[in-house]
């Protein structure tokens, strides 16, 4: 969900080709294979200038996501709402289950991304001091934000001491937390034994752990008055561990979608996005090799989305729970939405291709800035429906949607779809940004 990949390049300009030791045929030269214009290309010469070079796919997978984000959890009218952007009741998949496990997924890529100046340099122990700095920084910085959000949305002048104490910036900071911090091992392991133990076996006792631990609490716990291996919405032994620990009144009833025992199948999703990070940083210095990128990420993407699908027959799709099986179909289905776009925003080279980038700046944007996006996206809905209401007890939100656009749509579907559209439009279009972006995303 959060920026964090970057890979490193340098900056290439009156160099000769034979010095840069790049491919000629994608840059511009003079007749004396001088390159004529400024290029970001990545080499390895001490003498440039280093500059950060990013994945766009990512970045516009990350914005498409929290684009979803936005329409699903802020319709204008809740009982209006198109089917794919309504949640499973219980078991089941549709669209809208789909965008957080997304979120989860490329967090989990960028995770080695981000990293990949310690993981391939050698570097001075002030160097690793900031990297993890950084990494304590952003867990605290999400579970205290998350915090607050909930318990602002829980109206407390009304309510207090009572709010919702999972919720998903505390599901990604637990989950970032445990992957990033595998990662760094995983680092200090390859430096000192090798690749074979740094790397293979630290990561498959981790996925063997986290499945077994959830199989072992949903199927083996006792839950009082439903037996083991329960798996209804009111007998489920993980919204039963919440309520025991939390109580009833700082978790949804009967089962929280953020709570505890699925936070374990979360972290899964995590590292296989880590997984999909260390392909590409395999084959990320050759342009030949970006098809192997391609090939290995669709490969285990596709076998991902095949062990899903098998375990349906014995574990349910359900997202609230989190089961194993809706976390093997929706890696699987973020696997295959990131190999698209990245042969088709990073790899390919088609006519208008820079004019379509140019047309999708804000979502570019929304995938560089998804921490401001969210937060501002949340903060307007809770304090417009939550916090201020007129004098009759309607919510500001409510009225908005009745008079702005319930009064001139007929369609409710169509109306709710547009008033939330509208609604965060101005949103992003007040932050400040540079250039052009600041145009596209007020037009957009």
């Amino acid at each position: 969900m959060f920026k964090e990949e970057e890979e490193y390049s340098y900056k290439l300009s009156g160099q000769n080709i034979d010095q840069a030791n790049i491919i000629p045929e994608l840059y511009d030269f003079d007749d004396e294979g001088i390159v004529n214009e400024s290029y970001d290309v990545v080499i390895h010469q001490d003498d440039l200038v280093k500059q950060h070079k990013r994945l766009t796919s990512l970045d516009v997978f990350r914005g498409l996501a929290m684009t979803a984000m936005i329409f699903i959890d802020n319709p204008g009218d809740a009982n209006h709402v198109i089917k794919p952007f309504q949640y499973s009741e219980w078991d089941g998949l549709t669209f809208a289950d789909c965008v957080f496990p997304f979120f989860l997924f490329i967090m989990g890529t960028s995770i080695p991304l981000s990293n990949y100046r310690i993981w391939e340099r050698q570097n001075t122990a002030k160097d690793y001091w900031n990297v993890w700095i950084r990494f304590w920084r952003r867990v605290v910085v999400f579970m205290v934000v998350g915090f607050a959000l909930n318990f602002l949305a829980s109206s407390p002048w009304n309510n207090f001491p009572y709010f919702r104490v999972p919720g998903i910036l505390q599901r990604i900071s637990v989950a970032y937390f445990v992957c990033a911090w595998l990662f760094l091992m995983y680092h200090y392991f390859d430096r000192i034994y090798g690749k074979t133990w740094g790397i293979w076996i630290p990561r498959f006792i981790v996925y063997v752990v986290f499945l077994a631990c959830y199989l072992g609490v949903m199927y083996g716990v006792d839950v009082p008055n439903c037996g083991r291996g329960n798996l209804t919405p009111d007998c489920n032994a993980a919204g039963w561990i919440d309520r025991k620990i939390f109580g009833n009144n700082f978790v949804i009833i009967p089962t929280d979608p953020e709570g505890i025992i699925g936070t374990w199948t979360s972290i899964f999703i995590v590292q296989i996005g880590v997984e999909f990070g260390l392909i590409y940083g395999k084959y990320k210095n050759s342009e030949q090799n970006q098809f192997s990128v391609i090939g290995s990420w669709f490969t285990l993407a596709i076998l991902l989305s095949i062990i899903g699908f098998i375990l349906m027959y014995w574990n349910p799709v359900n997202k609230t729970l989190w089961s194993p099986s809706f976390v093997f179909i929706t890696s699987g289905f973020s696997g295959c939405v990131l190999v698209l776009l990245y042969y088709t925003l990073d790899v390919a080279h088609w006519p208008l291709k820079k004019y379509f980038l140019i047309s999708i700046l804000p979502l570019i944007w929304m995938g560089m800035n998804p921490f401001i996006v969210y937060v501002g996206s949340v903060l307007i809905r809770t304090i417009l429906s939550d916090n201020i209401q007129w004098g009759d007890g309607q919510s500001v939100w409510l009225w908005l949607f009745e008079n702005l656009y319930y009064s001139w749509i007929s369609d409710q579907y169509l109306c709710s779809f547009t008033a939330i559209e509208k609604i965060f439009s101005h949103l992003y279009s007040s932050f400040d940004l540079d250039g052009n972006e600041s145009f596209y995303c007020i037009c957009w």
